[in-house]
Parts: structure tokens; sequence; C-alpha cells
């Protein structure tokens, strides 16, 4: 890997469906050198982006790994986020970002919706299990890397902020009982999933539809990112679009 790439930020992602239409729209790569745990990095001229894996232990060693070697001024963490607020649909993307950072993108007309981000060790798979967890923390979305890199960040010194999409609102449950699938290095195992489906046919039209909804979802994200990001970067072009909406006038956490 390229040393000390002081001048650039750094965009994680847990799973490549989150991170490809952001790809696609932000540029052509220069490079892209998979990892051998299975985390890939993508290099642009100012920019990297980190495909991580799920949950906080795979987030916490690509991270780590990552910043032996690299420096970047800033690290947003994005993806799906699971919505616990009911008052948010699905297609939501919000922000939680330090004081200081990304607070252009907030003045300059940003879509983007100020919320607060629970970091979860499992998948929550349903509205009862949302209502629970939403009671409990407070917090508009639930992931599973958010907290995790953003610790790393503070101790680091590096500025930070989540951005991600809600994928599936409070009102929804998943068609899969994802944490059940997922092995000893909280992957999903490919083998259980293939079993589960032969054994309830049924759920996979849901698990299509289910897919179907995530990929507006991933193009929304990669808007919001790219309309970020480019204030970042490109500062002489910004514009102000018209607010998607009031922003939600709660303590954000994260």
């Amino acid at each position: 890997m390229e040393l000390n790439r002081n001048e650039s930020g750094l965009v994680t992602f847990a799973v490549p469906e989150e991170s490809h239409p952001f790809l696609r729209a932000w540029g052509d790569a220069t490079a892209s050198r998979p990892t051998r745990e299975g985390s890939a990095c993508w290099r642009f001229d100012d920019l990297d982006v980190l495909v991580t894996g799920m949950g906080s232990r795979n987030a916490e060693t690509s991270v780590e790994r990552f910043l032996v070697d690299h420096h970047p001024r800033w690290i947003v963490t994005a993806g799906f986020a699971g919505g616990l607020d009911p008052g948010l649909p699905r297609g939501t993307v919000g922000i939680s970002n330090d004081p200081g950072f990304l607070g252009i993108a907030l003045a300059h007309g940003s879509r983007l919706r100020p919320m607060s981000f629970h970091e979860s060790r499992r998948v929550i798979q349903t509205t009862a299990a949302k209502a629970e967890l939403h009671r409990a923390s407070a917090c508009h979305a639930v992931d599973m890397e958010s907290q995790t890199i953003r610790r790393i960040s503070l101790a680091r010194g590096i500025p930070s902020a989540t951005i991600r999409v809600v994928s599936d609102d409070a009102s929804e449950d998943l068609p899969l009982d994802f944490g059940a699938l997922m092995g000893p290095d909280d992957r999903i195992d490919w083998v259980r999933l293939a079993l589960t489906l032969l054994g309830s046919p049924s759920l996979i039209p849901r698990l299509i539809r289910f897919q179907g909804r995530l990929r507006p979802c991933a193009d929304s994200l990669a808007r919001a990112l790219v309309d970020v990001l480019g204030m970042l970067h490109r500062p002489a072009t910004i514009t102000a679009p018209d607010r998607a909406g009031p922003p939600i006038n709660r303590a954000i956490s994260n």
C-alpha cells in the first residue's frame, strides 16, 4: 500500500452492496486492493473507500489495519441503517457529525437529516425489536459499525461523521433472521443461507423484494455522499438544493 496519504478522506461501508452506487458516481478508482481478510480498498485521487465487513469486530479490524499505513484527514462511516423512529420512512438519509465537521453541508441546504444512531451487536429483525430498541436508546436508527469506527477516529483525533440511509423502516420486518445466518467471523454463511431458502422456499420472493428495495436506498445514499463530499473537495461548486424537510429536533448521539 502507498503510505501516508495525508490529504485524503476515508469513507467506509460494511458490505459491497452499500458501496457500488457511490463508487460509480464518484468516478473510476485507480486501484482496488482486497486484503486477505476480505475487505477491499478503492483509491481515488482525493478519497479512499474501505469495505470493512459487517459488525463491530470486522469494522475495528479493517479500520485499524488501514490506519497503520494511512492518515486520513477525516472519516465518514456510510451504509444502510435500520429505522427505529416511526417518523422516518425508508430512503431517509441521516447524518451524525462531530462538531465543526461537515457543518458546511448542513449550512448549504443539504438534504441530510440530523439523526442519532445506535450500534447493535446483532441484526434487528422485527418491528417489535425495533420498537423496544427505540424506547431503550431514543435513537433514530441502528447499524452495526458506526460507533466503533467513530470511537477509533476520536482516539486518533480524526474528525468523523455517520451518513446512512434507512433501508428498512420501523414498520418493516426483515425477510430473514440474518443474525442466525452469520458465521463466527460475523459474515454471511452462504451455505447456511442456501439451506434456509431450500427449507423455506416461500422466503425467496420476500428476499427478492427486500433486495429490490435496497437498490434505490443505496442510490439515495450515493447521491447524498457525492453532494456532501463534493463540498469538502470542490467548495467552489456548492449549490443549495431544496430541503427534503425540517430537521429532526432531537439530541444527536454518536
